[in-house]
């Protein structure tokens, strides 16, 4: 998108397969790695119940709570593992 000649990225315009801006706050490539894992196997854990309208937000709003519990928890499962419970807490 344009506007007045500057162009501006739209977030839908990001692919599933690159790294969300939440993980910006980590600067050990092995922790952005470890983020990234751990959204995408919990986002193919809860994308078949996301209605497709919804999908882009939900991803979003994943990624933030992956980055926010990156810095506690202990290796990838346990990120998944906190990751999943944190977000059907929240949806409940």
């Amino acid at each position: 998108m344009s506007i007045a000649g500057i162009r501006y990225v739209v977030p839908s315009a990001v692919p599933y397969d690159q790294p969300l801006m939440p993980f910006s706050s980590l600067s050990d490539p092995v922790d952005v790695a470890r983020a990234q894992g751990a959204l995408d196997t919990v986002w193919n854990e809860i994308r078949p119940g996301v209605p497709d309208a919804d999908q882009e937000l939900e991803r979003e709003r994943l990624a933030n709570i992956v980055a926010y519990l990156a810095h506690v928890a202990l290796d990838e499962a346990d990120l998944v593992r906190r990751t999943l419970e944190r977000y059907r807490r929240i949806a409940d």
